[in-house]
């Protein structure tokens, strides 16, 4: 299935620096407010990845997972 996943770079394994991770269909852009919503989650990812990133220290048990 096709995925949306977003990274922060920790130094880690993958596992540890996976912030969002979301199954996408492309009926998820079939209008202006699906596609808003999707849009909206995947910017409060980049913000969550970007603050795991500056975090000093080890990011493991950090993350929030499933």
């Amino acid at each position: 299935m096709p995925r949306v996943i977003i990274t922060a770079e920790t130094g880690g394994g993958l596992r540890e620096a996976i912030v969002y991770d979301e199954r996408v269909l492309p009926a998820n852009l079939d209008n202006e407010h699906s596609s808003a919503q999707l849009i909206e989650r995947v910017g409060w990812a980049l913000v969550d990845a970007q603050e795991v990133e500056q975090r000093p220290g080890p990011v493991k048990d950090q993350i929030a997972g499933p």
